[in-house]
């Protein structure tokens, strides 16, 4: 992860800094509409790790499918999380970037490009607040309308999205998604996240483990892990140890 971030500075301010003066220069003399009047027959939200994050996207999910019921709804993230995003039930394609080594990261992005311009979005949400590389991913859809946050470190963004929307670190993430929605028309509500598409095998294999683990019934604290999660038992109401 170290390695990425690295790689993600050294070759992702430069490009960021050139696609900044090329997308400028290209709106002036193409003189697009980045507005929302026309809605977007495609469109592709940008999220590429975090399941917490994911998750909480879900009511954005549900505003977009809400807003726009005939638009074709496509979802870019890395293979690790590719399992969730395929049960979410607003998506209806998930596009995958392979990033084990960077030589196969480099021919996804090639093959995802390709497929990109052969099916262009009209509308490109951005999910990631830090990444240089998900700014390059959007601005290379050449889509009209490109939304995303921005931070005092990667005020680079301004020129290149369409709109964009300041990240406040002290909300929560449920508040930031709202607040880009409404930049873009939508109406997000905030709450518990909606749930993921399981198979009634999938939920019963599941009870079936928490009653040979002692735990049905009783609450439970759910850790995410670097390898797989830990599920920890909280045996006193209102109590974490």
């Amino acid at each position: 992860l170290q390695q990425q971030r690295r790689m993600d500075t050294l070759v992702g301010a430069p490009l960021c800094a050139l696609l900044n003066v090329l997308v400028r220069v290209l709106d002036v003399l193409l003189r697009r509409d980045p507005s929302l009047k026309t809605p977007p027959r495609r469109i592709l939200v940008i999220k590429l790790v975090g399941l917490g994050s994911i998750i909480h996207a879900t009511h954005l999910l549900q505003a977009l499918r809400e807003r726009y019921p005939d638009s074709h709804l496509a979802f870019l993230c890395f293979r690790s999380t590719r399992a969730l995003v395929e049960r979410l039930p607003q998506v209806d394609e998930v596009l995958t970037l392979d990033d084990s080594t960077y030589g196969r990261l480099l021919i996804t992005v090639l093959r995802w490009l390709a497929h990109v311009w052969r099916h262009p979005y009209q509308l490109v949400i951005d999910l990631e607040v830090h990444s240089k590389f998900s700014t390059i991913l959007s601005t290379l859809t050449c889509a009209r309308s490109r939304a995303g946050f921005y931070l005092i470190t990667t005020r680079f963004r301004q020129g290149i999205y369409t709109h964009l929307v300041y990240e406040n670190r002290l909300r929560h993430t449920q508040e930031a998604y709202r607040q880009l929605g409404r930049a873009l028309g939508l109406t997000v509500k905030v709450g518990q996240p909606l749930p993921p598409r399981l198979t009634q095998q999938e939920r019963d294999e599941a009870n079936a483990f928490l009653e040979s683990e002692g735990a049905d019934g009783k609450k439970l604290l759910a850790i995410g892990g670097p390898d797989r999660p830990l599920i920890v038992l909280i045996r006193r109401q209102g109590c974490l140890f």
